[in-house]
């Protein structure tokens, strides 16, 4: 490939890649305004992030069919058209489920840019070559939820949230012009398409997310909840008696799995998922309820973690070939884990600007885990497999980070109600440590003001708590990727060269 054409194809990825993922994260901040306008409660508007989620875990097992019958570069300029279409229709609704519609079209459409777009530079570049691609791809990965809610937050009281989706408009035609004049088509294949597996999957992945986003509001125990808990419980078992029979063209391939690299990537991305999605939801509510931040201040005070991320990832495409995935994964790993235990030293009496460095050394270790997960994935798969074990890495990574951002906020909910209670029962107003707290406020520690001034104080004590435990558990995942580095070393020379 010519090194200009090479450069624009690359240049097309990213950009789609950061378009629909600016437009998950960015829609997060700007709820609030979107169901004040739309005469909605916050609940109902939170279905705008579920459809657009449930949207592409519907389109997202169907990329391997539609790659075959259409091939690479159409179904990655349609999709994009389909994204930026679907934009303009969330940018000019008037009701909110209009607006639910349009995102779900939108979420459908994103599903395959992200697995296609890793598809076409896998099968574009030599092996020797992939970890620098790879590099300036997920940099787009690990900036845009760290990003997102800054720009979103600074759109939205600018200009208003509409343009958070029309602004794709423009950006999305020029991509597909790009894709259509720089990507190489790849041959069309006439391919059965798995109905049953399609819709058995389908059901499996829509009940998930609909557990993981309303589980902790619904209750776990609410028949809604275990209704879906049902399904996806049938969904799975059906799924496997399905595979079972040995379909003769399965929605998901299995092919790539026979590859060990292969399917230590797909472990891998589980605890990394758990570590950069799990702590990206924490991140800007600490700053935004503990700390008092503005939304476009907690996303300047988060870049840290991006400019560490962005740092290292060009540290890693520059010297890829010098050492094997095994040596970064390691790196990246203990790195990782020492900003995620720092996290944990945090204290109410701190300010946010503390937690810049522990968040810059947390970015620094993550953006040394993330290509070499990509590279080992794909650097030993024969070029013909690319789209099926993108879509299936996509799926697990889409599945793993969904199932991260959802624990990690049931886990804190859980862990501010356990210590808000332990906390609540050791003051009141007989307590010593409350006179001697309320004594230079000039407040009675039995005055309705005293008891209030108590409960500010325990809820904040309690939130902090519950967030240190929650790091912890970003910390434990980090480290549970360093045995899966070790288990890549008898192959990791084939994902460095």
């Amino acid at each position: 490939m010519q090194s200009r054409q090479s450069r624009v194809l690359l240049a097309t990825v990213v950009m789609a890649n950061l378009l629909q993922g600016l437009d998950l994260t960015i829609t997060n901040i700007s709820l609030a305004t979107i169901a004040g306008q739309m005469s909605a409660t916050l609940n109902e508007a939170a279905w705008l992030l579920t459809a657009y989620v449930v949207g592409a875990a519907l389109g997202l097992p169907l990329t391997g069919f539609l790659n075959d019958r259409l091939g690479r570069r159409n179904l990655f300029a349609g999709t994009v058209a389909g994204f930026t279409a679907s934009s303009l229709l969330c940018g000019v609704a008037t009701t909110l489920p209009m607006l639910v519609l349009a995102r779900f079209v939108q979420g459908f459409f994103s599903a395959p840019i992200a697995p296609i777009g890793n598809a076409v530079l896998a099968a574009s570049y030599p092996a020797e070559r992939l970890p620098t691609v790879m590099s300036y791809l997920n940099m787009s990965m690990v900036i845009v939820p760290i990003v997102g809610p800054a720009v979103g937050g600074y759109v939205t009281g600018e200009f208003g949230w509409r343009w958070l989706f029309l602004a794709n408009v423009p950006i999305g035609i020029g991509i597909v012009l790009m894709a259509l004049r720089f990507m190489e088509e790849t041959p069309r294949a006439q391919r059965l398409m798995d109905w049953t597996g399609f819709v058995v999957l389908a059901a499996a992945l829509v009940s998930l997310q609909l557990v993981i986003d309303h589980g902790n509001d619904k209750g776990f125990d609410s028949p809604f909840i275990l209704a879906c808990a049902f399904t996806l419980l049938a969904a799975v078992a059906m799924l496997i008696v399905h595979y079972a029979s040995r379909p003769a063209a399965p929605i998901l391939g299995l092919a790539a799995l026979r590859d060990r690299n292969y399917v230590l990537a797909l472990f891998a991305v589980i605890p990394f998922s758990i570590a950069l999605w799990g702590g990206q939801v924490l991140q800007p509510f600490l700053f935004q309820q503990q700390y008092g931040h503005t939304p476009v201040d907690a996303g300047l005070l988060l870049m840290p973690r991006a400019l560490g991320a962005l740092a290292s990832m060009y540290l890693y495409s520059r010297i890829a070939a010098r050492f094997s995935a095994s040596a970064f994964l390691l790196a990246g790993g203990a790195i990782a884990s020492v900003g995620c235990v720092w996290m944990t030293q945090m204290s109410p009496d701190m300010t946010g600007q503390w937690m810049i460095a522990p968040l810059a050394v947390q970015g620094v270790g993550l953006g040394l885990i993330v290509t070499p997960i990509v590279v080992m994935a794909y650097v030993t798969l024969p070029k013909e497999l690319a789209a099926e074990a993108s879509t299936l890495y996509f799926l697990v990574r889409t599945v793993a980070s969904a199932a991260a951002i959802g624990a990690m906020s049931a886990y804190t909910t859980h862990g501010f109600d356990y210590y808000w209670g332990e906390m609540r029962a050791l003051i009141d107003a007989l307590s010593p440590a409350a006179n001697i707290y309320l004594a230079p406020l000039g407040v009675a520690p039995e005055s309705p003001a005293g008891a209030a001034v108590l409960a500010a104080v325990v809820q904040k004590q309690a939130t902090m708590a519950a967030f240190i435990d929650s790091h912890w558990v970003a910390a434990f995942a980090t480290i549970a990727l360093l045995p899966l580095a070790l288990a890549l070393r008898a192959d990791s020379r084939q994902a460095a060269h």
